[in-house]
């Protein structure tokens, strides 16, 4: 039926009878695509939707455009294609200076930025499609960031000129412009019946991608493979205080993810967004890592979270051939791991030590990458992608078994450190919390029994961030100050009278 409905919309195209109905079929058909693992095709159909739509609204008038925009079925269906273009395509081969492409320019400029789309958007400004929308594009930049390899020229993620700075200042803006009525507190998710939910899954389905993505985001951008890649030619201390906040971060995010699968499975909701599948697999290669850290409760709490993670992502692999791949990738990445000896590591004889500070662990980094890169984490194999487009004369030879092993040895994997606490700038012995401080851990929100009530978390005083009113900081309750005290502490502040 997909191949019948591409050659039909291909035929429309050629005859030079390109309708609405085509574009929209290269819609679904895009969709289609990419969850069945042809991601090249699926984004083939929609970049050529895009593209013809570039070139209508270029050759049409102001008043034609006009005319169109008023059409909510022609701008929903552009608005669908620019949607699964930023959160389909992660494809940045080319940079402009540091940044890529994808956060300098978009290639959908004349039809994101069209005053009349743009005006015919949504008929309210703080729909949550419009956030869905906006959070998509940031989702599409951190895509390019996990996609695109680093080399010496790439600054440090804590500098002001870098990707990572750039990805995370979005990602809060879009925090700070958020209307409270589309935060946790003000849904109460956990608190409603199963039966409501599934009546309003046109609300729920759009408000738990707001969740997820946003939590999957600084987990992606602080995921510690990808930052050790960017650290390679790194050759000074790293910054402690960014070791901590970069923990902190897939911290306090990954606890998000995994209370709302537990919120989830409480209430027998089954989540029909594939997006959402690579969120939780993003999340299970951290929990991976932090399998085999030395810290029994962090190690307890990933072990337990990466078979949570597995559970939903093969439930929901019975709906998206996509996720199922994931799924399986995520086990043989699992099985992949194995001890090493550091043989840098001397005992007092100066002899090599066997004990645990001379273990470490392998992974296939390269099915790691993989797995973190939406584009290329639901294909069964990358060669059969490309043959779903190329024919022999195009596709490259494929390298000898040896040579494939050689390009997936690097040294990033971290496997067993916390964080990026375990790269080679960090000393041994930095601390990654003050003595007597406990550790945090991925999972601090304690996990649901089936059919038990969620914990209440929406009754507190202050107005936090997105992912803070959904529970996150429950981990240390009243350690941080809530935006209201921030707020009365600076007012009480600027009153003091300072002048002698």
């Amino acid at each position: 039926m997909a191949d019948m409905s591409h050659r039909l919309a291909m035929e429309r195209i050629a005859q030079g009878d390109v309708q609405l109905s085509t574009l929209q079929t290269l819609c679904l058909l895009s969709m289609v695509d990419f969850t069945g693992g042809r991601t090249l095709r699926a984004l083939m159909s929609c970049d050529h939707a895009l593209q013809l739509l570039q070139k209508l609204i270029w050759f049409t008038s102001p008043s034609e455009r006009k005319l169109l925009v008023q059409n909510h079925e022609f701008v929903a269906c552009v608005q669908s294609l620019i949607t699964l273009r930023n959160l389909h395509a992660a494809g940045c081969s080319t940079t402009i200076g540091n940044l890529p492409r994808s956060v300098n320019t978009s290639s959908n400029s004349q039809l994101t930025n069209n005053p009349l789309l743009l005006s015919a958007r949504s008929d309210k400004e703080d729909d949550i499609l419009v956030f869905t929308n906006q959070l998509a594009e940031v989702w599409q930049m951190a895509s390019c960031y996990a996609a695109c390899p680093a080399d010496s020229n790439t600054p440090p993620p804590w500098t002001s000129e870098s990707d990572y700075s750039y990805i995370m200042s979005r990602h809060l803006d879009i925090d700070s412009r958020v209307p409270m009525k589309y935060r946790f507190h003000e849904n109460n998710f956990q608190d409603r019946e199963p039966a409501e939910l599934h009546e309003q899954r046109g609300y729920w389905g759009p408000w738990l991608f707001v969740q997820f993505v946003y939590a999957a985001i600084p987990c992606l951008l602080n995921h510690p493979f990808l930052l050790s890649m960017r650290l390679r030619n790194f050759r000074h201390t790293m910054p402690q205080s960014f070791i901590q906040q970069s923990f902190e971060q897939i911290t306090r995010h990954a606890g998000w993810i995994m209370y709302f699968l537990d919120v989830l499975e409480s209430k027998s909701f089954q989540i029909s967004d594939p997006v959402l599948g690579h969120c939780v697999a993003i999340i299970a290669t951290i929990h991976l890592q932090h399998s085999f850290v030395r810290n029994d409760t962090l190690r307890t709490r990933a072990q337990n979270g990466f078979e949570k993670c597995m559970t939903f992502l093969r439930r929901m692999g019975r709906i998206w051939p996509n996720i199922a791949v994931m799924a399986n990738k995520l086990q043989r990445l699992q099985q992949s791991i194995v001890v090493v000896v550091d043989v840098s590591v001397s005992g007092m004889d100066g002899h090599r030590s066997e004990g645990p500070d001379a273990q470490t662990w392998s992974i296939d980094a390269a099915l790691l990458w993989e797995i973190l890169v939406y584009e290329k984490a639901g294909c069964c194999s990358l060669p059969e992608n490309l043959s779903s487009v190329f024919g022999d004369s195009l596709l490259p030879k494929s390298p000898t078994p040896e040579t494939s092993a050689q390009e997936g040895k690097t040294e990033f994997d971290l496997i067993g450190s916390e964080g990026i606490a375990g790269h080679k700038t960090v000393h041994r012995q930095t601390p990654l919390h003050a003595p007597g401080q406990s550790a945090w851990t991925l999972d601090s929100i304690p996990p649901l029994q089936r059919g038990t009530p969620v914990p209440d978390v929406a009754h507190t005083e202050s107005s936090p961030t997105i992912l803070e009113t959904m529970g996150g900081s429950q981990a240390q309750q009243g350690f941080f100050l809530g935006a209201d005290d921030y707020g009365r502490t600076i007012d009480a502040w600027l009153d003091l009278d300072l002048v002698p």
